[in-house]
């Protein structure tokens, strides 16, 4: 979902149809509002859902054995030879693992060098359904 620039997280409520809104400090918050607004709209939904929204941060450290495995594509394409076709076969869990962690590093950097594809966008978990009645508006 997209939404507001968030930097914690927060409570939501949103429709099937796409309204949307957050900000909240918790559940009973966002519902009420929920409420409140569709209630003014009439906006002939019968239900809506709140949700917890955090900020989606992209983790890029995973490709670390992806990236190796298209540098030793390279190097067999560009510098055909038996050394290079198993050239990084045998590169150890630790070091995978710390390609990863400088690959999550230089992508952070490189993000906040960048404010033009700063992230606005995040993610919404334990969604949970409300039924609007007459009785609850």
């Amino acid at each position: 979902m997209k939404g507001q620039q968030m930097t914690r997280r927060n409570f939501c409520w949103f429709t099937d149809s796409g309204m949307f809104n957050d900000g909240f400090r918790n559940r009973f918050e966002a519902e009420w509002n929920g409420k409140r607004e569709l209630a003014e709209l009439g906006s002939g939904n019968n239900y809506f859902y709140t949700g917890e929204v955090s900020p989606w941060r992209p983790d890029v450290s995973g490709f670390a054995e992806e990236l190796l495995n298209l540098v030793q594509q390279q190097a067999d394409w560009e510098a055909p030879s038996d050394e290079a076709v198993d050239w990084l076969d045998d590169v150890a869990e630790d070091d995978f693992d710390e390609l990863g962690q400088m690959m999550q590093r230089t992508f952070n950097r490189w993000i906040r060098k960048h404010p033009e594809y700063k992230l606005d966008f995040f993610e919404v978990e334990n969604v949970r359904g409300v039924e609007l009645h007459e009785a609850n508006l």
